[in-house]
């Protein structure tokens, strides 16, 4: 009888400890975004911490996690990505399968959306430049696709001679670029450093090596 009432009490605790695990796993999904997060960026007055999850992007107060806001994206569009605010806050940029949408930030509604030409695959990285006046994402197919916010339209293509654009970012002043690419089939990284006047790379980089 005691050791009926022994197991019966491990196994009590053992689901005590799963169900405490669950209720904390939904809690923290909760307050950080539903379904699977795949970014954060702050507002640039540091009022709002934006999350892109495969639901949509939630908006949280980062003092305490509250939810603020949510936008509901497409079910056929909903693959998470890279998200960024403009530098005024105004605007916050994400990928829709092949263009980037860019959302007021104070309605939530979708107020244009760019596509580049001849891209047709997955982006991985997302940045406005300084100014606000242009967005550059990185794509799965080696490049850096440069769009003219105003305009809605594509300005320009940097190479950085293939693989996946995992992340971009510009310099303050908005005249350089830095970027970093995965060869997925060599399993190599580089960084390349770009002079955004005449859009030609200054310096490059590999400071990881071959996998083996």
């Amino acid at each position: 009888m005691k050791r009926i009432m022994t197991i019966s009490a491990v196994m009590l605790f053992s689901w005590s400890c799963l169900f405490s695990a669950h209720a904390l796993q939904d809690e923290v999904l909760a307050r950080l975004g539903r379904g699977i997060i795949s970014d954060v960026a702050f507002s640039p007055n540091s009022s709002t911490l934006a999350v892109s999850t495969t639901n949509g992007i939630y908006f949280h107060d980062p003092a305490d996690f509250t939810d603020l806001a949510f936008i509901d994206i497409d079910l056929s569009l909903r693959f998470g990505g890279p998200i960024c605010f403009s530098p005024d806050g105004k605007l916050l940029a994400s990928p829709m399968t092949e263009t980037v949408a860019l959302w007021d930030t104070e309605t939530l509604e979708k107020v244009a959306e760019i596509r580049a030409e001849r891209f047709d695959g997955y982006i991985y990285s997302i940045e406005f430049s300084p100014d606000g006046k242009s967005i550059a994402f990185g794509g799965d197919d080696g490049k850096i696709r440069l769009l003219d916010v105003a305009e809605g339209k594509e300005i320009g293509i940097l190479d950085t001679d293939g693989g996946i654009v995992g992340a971009i970012h510009f310099s303050p002043d908005g005249s350089l670029l830095g970027s970093v690419s995965l060869n997925m089939a060599g399993l190599k990284s580089s960084v390349k450093l770009w002079d955004m006047a005449t859009r030609e790379v200054i310096e490059t980089f590999s400071p990881g090596s071959s996998i083996a």
